[in-house]
């Protein structure tokens, strides 16, 4: 804020800088106690800016962090519900202010699902573990811990039977684990396995070039087109060649 005030108290200095808005952005996942605390705290900011230095905004855009349901079905009907539990704390401030609402990880996510391909089934110690091309340099889930979590999935498969599995990536690393233990159908070698829920950031926050493995293939599906290749695998041992 103290900046804030600095830039608009010198307006002057910055003759061909248009201040047009603020933009309030405070963290991610938040229930309605956080979001509510959180209007309360801009209002207040944006008046002290109008006292002090008159200025008033032509466009409020807010990242209210609208909480996203990676674990716990029923998942699109609780994140219905955090949007009416909060719709009356986004009017309010929207009779006050020119709003916009950013929502980032709340609209995204729902719209990205990985696919990865089941290269080997074994069993040690009485646990059955999956190992699939990829991993989690891929895949990220926010509020993963130890792959304790199941996030919405499924496998593509036509098997009756049922098995618990520990679903792990090609990584050389104990800590590629990306569901520490489901329980799906019977997984055979080349079956794929759907990880839904991740088109916010998921892919981006991996480490994609760890261990020079390859950056996956992109998708795009709409009813009319069905799947359209938007981007073929890439290979990034070439980065790390001597050009």
């Amino acid at each position: 804020e103290a900046d804030i005030l600095s830039v608009l108290a010198n307006q002057a200095n910055y003759p061909n800088l248009d201040i047009y808005g603020i933009h309030y952005y405070s963290g991610t996942q938040k229930k309605k106690r956080q979001i509510d605390k959180d209007f309360e705290k801009l209002d207040a900011a944006l008046s002290r800016l109008r006292e002090r230095t008159g200025f008033v905004p032509r466009l409020v855009e807010v990242g209210p962090g609208f909480p996203v349901n990676y674990f716990n079905p029923p998942y699109d009907e609780s994140e219905k519900a955090a949007l009416i539990e909060n719709k009356d704390t986004i009017l309010a401030f929207a009779e006050k202010y020119p709003l916009g609402i950013e929502m980032g990880r709340y609209f995204a996510a729902s719209c990205g699902t990985y696919a990865t391909k089941v290269m080997d089934v074994k069993n040690n110690g009485n646990i059955n573990y999956v190992i699939c091309d990829g991993g989690i340099h891929h895949l990220k889930y926010y509020g993963q811990t130890l792959a304790m979590q199941v996030p919405e999935m499924e496998i593509l498969n036509t098997s009756a039977e049922a098995k618990p599995y520990c679903i792990c990536g090609s990584l050389c690393t104990v800590a590629d684990v990306l569901v520490r233990e489901v329980e799906l159908p019977v997984v055979s070698r080349n079956d794929v396995v759907l990880f839904h829920r991740c088109g916010a950031y998921s892919v981006t926050e991996g480490s994609a070039l760890f261990l020079s493995r390859k950056i996956p293939e992109v998708y795009l599906y709409n009813e009319a087109n069905g799947l359209e290749k938007m981007r073929s695998f890439v290979d990034t041992t070439v980065i790390n060649k001597k050009e």
